[in-house]
């Protein structure tokens, strides 16, 4: 089944490469941006130092950052979930900046964190947090009361219901969650690192935007390929998480 799956997954990059070829073949010498696929791979052999250090920082900074938003999303989604006051306090407020791109909102991090590391990681785990707190929000929220009210006349502690029922019936939830903020993770640490630029070890979300910038497209297409592949493995991993916590639900591993 896996063998069957794995060879499904690399028929689109394939015919994708096989275009490419094509699309360079008939235009490569009308445009710069068509790139030979033959030396964006020389590049990415030439520059594998640069690239292996820079995906080292951003995946550190990306992991950092995934996990603090997590935390903070599942904390912040039982908070006000269950407890009105707070629903009514912070709600509000979350769902205005939830709607602002976090571009925007660049210039407030750079005043709170100021420009070190922890600007970067900030900027991701905000954005992960919105979607975490999202999902937790919701299945606390909808939670079966008859649950919740048998749960009161065994004389459970609010602690012993977050931590026995509500955490567990929305993990799930928090690692689709997760999932899904990845894409969005990865253009804010490249936001992160272009804002607080730094060379040649700025990471790889910017190691992508300078060379766009300078024009070295070769350069550019490396970094992408390496981008897509480390993106591949961590939703790969992700995936089978998932699998792994949905399974008392009874979803079919290929649904996931």
């Amino acid at each position: 089944m896996w063998v069957r799956r794995a060879a499904l997954s690399i028929v689109v990059p394939v015919l994708l490469l096989l275009a490419w070829f094509w699309v360079h073949a008939q235009q490569g010498t009308q445009s710069s941006y068509i790139t030979d696929p033959r030396e964006v791979l020389r590049k990415a052999w030439l520059l594998r130092g640069t690239l292996g250090e820079n995906s080292i920082l951003s995946l550190w900074r990306l992991a950092f950052g995934m996990v603090i938003g997590a935390v903070a999303g599942v904390g912040t989604g039982i908070l006000l979930g269950r407890q009105k006051l707070a629903r009514r306090l912070f709600g509000p407020t979350l769902s205005v900046v939830a709607a602002i791109p976090v571009i925007v909102l660049i210039p407030f991090f750079l005043m709170i964190f100021g420009f070190g590391e922890l600007f970067r990681i900030a900027v991701v785990a905000a954005v992960v947090q919105m979607l975490v707190h999202q999902a937790v929000f919701n299945s606390v929220r909808f939670f079966p009361a008859a649950w919740l009210e048998l749960a009161a006349h065994r004389e459970k502690a609010g602690w012993q219901v977050v931590k026995e029922m509500l955490i567990p019936s929305a993990l799930p939830e928090i690692v689709r969650a997760v999932r899904l903020s990845l894409l969005l993770a990865w253009l804010a640490i490249a936001i992160g690192e272009k804002a607080v630029a730094e060379w040649p070890n700025g990471g790889l979300g910017y190691q992508i935007m300078r060379a766009r910038e300078l024009g070295k497209y070769e350069e550019l297409f490396a970094a992408v390929l390496v981008l897509g592949a480390i993106a591949w493995v961590a939703d790969s991993m992700l995936g089978w998480l998932e699998r792994v916590v949905s399974h008392w639900r009874g979803v079919p591993a290929e649904n996931l």
